[in-house]
């Protein structure tokens, strides 16, 4: 059976169920269709799962039907048991129905129900019936001890509190943001998320170490936390103590996390430690991506360490300090602890927290905020750089992402011969501030291997000038370079960011006898005028400009010598634009004949010109027209800010109930099957929504680059918010049309001008809205 076939049928079994369940014969009051449950194997989707109490996690049954791949269905079906604290499962095979038994050293068969051939709809209903009966009675004679249950219950306990105060959670942040008590910048599912972890940390310590009173109610349950904490030893005490800018914990919130201490100390969760630590190494390894964690490197130096947004917990005596957001921080000391390991004796939730003296001599980790800072947030984070760079001043553009700020900082507090193994975002060295990274790498560093992969870059630096030095470069191929690193330091800027970009591609520009570029102020400017500024007009001498002047578009003739030798634009050695001075130029449009000519004379391959536009970041094709013009019609039509979908239209509707997505890059609509529709992200991982409503908004909010993404499950509230989010980007494209005609004379000029700078928002591509 197709896994669709399977999907409606688990649909309509889930419906029979819900009958029954009415008729009130089963002690069962709810049913669960495909469930996320943690596993011994990793996540696990049985295909039902009855329900006799869900908010306490007590599950009366679950059922499993035939896989695609014809896999013996009781194997997962004993990883769904343990992960339901069950001792019973059922599977539905084509020709039989039957109910397993985990006895512990072996599983058996406790009851087998034939299906007729060929079995009919009213079979199938019969079948479940006698099912549901043979649950009933084995979810009362087969409960598991407390004792006995799995760490990977107390997991799907924990995280299924979680969910349930999700929804409240980040409503109560949205008031706060209407009423001014939190900036509206903050995304609300991000705080909400972390604001739940935290409460789940302080209660599992104080459970552990018995600190909580009897007889709490819902309505006193964080004010009594937060006096109990007060009584912990440090660093616990100190990582969990609520900031100043916390939220409390709304009502709704309150009563699932009470529920859960309640269900937690029927179960004496507090009196295993070694099953507590479990449960929380479980918990760090779903969650802490969702929480700012990230991987690390592969390779990590040793000695004294500081680890940047890890997602998982190094097992080393040697980790100085960390840099994390506070729940990952007092999550990863309640685990040490609970393990009796060493702890890093400086914790920091940023980069900017950290004086020169408490920065080690090796680092490693991964910088991965894209967003970019507020105009009030600039100056603060000059104030550092000034700290880190007393003699320095940077000429970083106002787009700058906050990890290039963190990594300019960074590179400043290391101190001289120490080491640093860094994931950052993938695309960047073609974007307008990568030749500000690179002077500082070139100027008093040594940059030992750059590896290319399809989300990042993995830097190894080491803060020394070698100039006898190897960097080892390796592509999206896997094909590696070797070059001197003196040959990267004395290339001209702007062709040293293209060989690390595409170091397969252009490293042979280097490796060369005879040089193929050479520094504006020792061309022949007097005698190739013409032939230079042919070049600059090109495909690859228009890119090299882009990077040397940080997005400036091209200044006219007169002014070209004097701009090109300020910011030292490589230019073609006399020779070759002797050469290519045959070729003819067309009347209009880019030359191909040009380009290919070109590449013949410098040795880069033909199709060099389709790598450049495919392979930059989105932030390498920012615009080619004057940056003022860009900037002033921007601030002008997003006077309001960037319109976020979907939760800044959600505000109108009362806690709906949300389902969430997480995927990686963008995503795109696949097939269509009778109404459940996949979609597939960048890595290749599809997804199955029901309904074109929640398709569509799903592909819309994936251009934004945020992830996960948290949609109705109503798909009539999913309707209406994705038509209100269309409108608005189709006023916004509107009016940025009507400001770039206004500015721009020539209507081609203006056309791409607004479509430039829409390309250069975090907002669905203008073709896709033209649909």
């Amino acid at each position: 059976m197709r896994p669709e076939d399977l999907h409606l049928f688990s649909r309509q079994l889930a419906l029979w169920a819900e009958s029954a369940i009415t008729r009130g014969r089963t002690p069962f009051r709810r049913v669960e269709t495909s469930p996320t449950l943690l596993s011994a194997a990793g996540e696990v989707r049985p295909a039902l799962v009855l329900w006799i109490n869900r908010d306490s996690f007590m599950a009366g049954g679950v059922l499993l039907l035939p896989p695609a791949g014809g896999e013996p269905s009781h194997q997962k079906g004993h990883l769904c048991a343990r992960a339901l604290g069950l001792r019973h499962f059922a599977t539905w095979d084509p020709k039989e129905i039957v109910v397993w038994e985990d006895q512990g050293k072996e599983i058996r068969r406790h009851r087998t129900l034939d299906l007729p051939a060929p079995p009919g709809a009213e079979d199938f209903r019969f079948a479940l019936e006698r099912l549901l009966e043979e649950f009933k009675l084995l979810s009362v004679l087969g409960s598991v001890p407390a004792q006995e249950l799995s760490h990977h219950y107390f997991a799907n306990l924990a995280r299924a509190t979680l969910e349930g105060a999700f929804g409240a959670l980040t409503e109560s942040v949205r008031v706060a943001q209407a009423e001014r008590r939190l900036p509206a910048s903050l995304c609300p599912f991000d705080h909400a998320r972390r604001k739940s972890a935290l409460v789940l940390l302080r209660l599992l310590v104080l459970l552990l170490q018995d600190r909580l009173p009897t007889g709490i109610q819902p309505e006193n349950l964080e004010k009594a936390m937060l006096f109990a904490l007060e009584e912990i030893a440090e660093p616990l005490r100190d990582l969990l103590l609520p900031a100043q800018e916390e939220l409390p914990l709304c009502s709704e919130a309150a009563v699932r996390f009470h529920h859960l201490l309640r269900r937690l100390g029927q179960l004496r969760f507090g009196e295993d430690p070694t099953r507590a630590a479990q449960v929380l190494e479980l918990f760090l390894s779903c969650e802490a991506s969702r929480l700012g964690g990230h991987p690390l490197p592969d390779s990590a130096p040793s000695g004294d360490t500081l680890l940047l947004h890890p997602d998982r917990l190094v097992a080393c005596a040697s980790v100085a300090a960390e840099i994390s957001s506070l729940p990952l921080l007092a999550l990863g000391t309640l685990l040490r602890t609970l393990r009796g390991e060493t702890l890093p004796k400086i914790r920091r939730q940023s980069v900017f927290d950290l004086s020169r003296e408490e920065v080690p001599a090796h680092i490693v980790g991964t910088l991965n905020d894209r967003s970019l800072p507020s105009a009030a947030q600039r100056p603060i984070l000059l104030g550092h750089l000034r700290a880190s760079w007393p003699n320095r001043r940077f000429p970083l553009p106002p787009h700058t992402p906050w990890w290039a700020w963190e990594l300019l900082h960074l590179l400043g507090l290391a101190p001289e011969g120490s080491q640093l193994y860094l994931n950052v975002p993938a695309g960047w060295l073609c974007s307008d501030f990568a030749a500000t990274l690179v002077t500082v790498l070139r100027e008093g560093y040594t940059l030992s291997s750059l590896r290319h992969s399809e989300h990042h870059l993995t830097l190894a630096i080491r803060r020394e000038a070698s100039a006898h030095s190897e960097s080892r470069l390796l592509d999206l191929s896997a094909e590696e370079t070797i070059l001197s690193w003196a040959k990267l330091q004395s290339a001209p800027l702007p062709l040293c960011c293209l060989v690390l970009a595409f170091p397969s591609c252009f490293s042979r520009l280097l490796e060369r006898e005879e040089p193929i570029f050479d520094f504006a102020d020792s061309a022949d400017w007097s005698g190739q005028h013409r032939q230079i500024l042919r070049f600059a007009h090109s495909f690859l001498g228009r890119h090299l400009w882009k990077i040397a002047s940080g997005g400036a578009p091209l200044p006219s003739p007169p002014a070209f010598e004097r701009e090109a030798k300020r910011v030292q634009w490589p230019v073609l050695s006399a020779d070759i634009l002797e050469r290519l001075d045959a070729v003819a130029t067309p009347p209009g449009g880019e030359n191909a004949e040009f380009d290919r000519e070109l590449a013949r004379l410098t040795g880069l391959p033909s199709d060099f010109t389709s790598l450049l536009r495919t392979s930059c970041s989105p932030s390498s094709s920012r615009n080619t027209a004057p940056r003022g013009l860009a900037r002033s019609v921007a601030a002008t039509v997003f006077a309001d800010g960037i319109p976020l979908f979907p939760e800044q239209y959600l505000y109108d509707y009362y806690r709906p109930e949300l389902q969430v997505f997480s995927f990686t890059g963008a995503l795109r609509i696949e097939e269509n099957f009778f109404g459940e529709i996949t979609l597939c992200d960048s890595r290749g991982v599809k997804i199955t929504v029901e309904g074109e409503e929640c398709a569509k908004a799903l592909e819309l909010a994936s251009y934004s680059g945020r992830t996960p993404v948290y949609l109705p499950r109503d798909l009539r509230i999913t309707g209406e918010i994705l038509d209100r989010y269309l409108h608005d980007l189709r006023h916004l494209q509107q009016m940025l049309l009507r400001q770039t005609h206004l500015k721009a004379a020539d209507t081609k000029a203006a056309d791409a001008l607004a479509q430039r700078i829409w390309k250069s928002l975090p907002l669905p591509p203008w073709s896709v809205l033209e649909r």
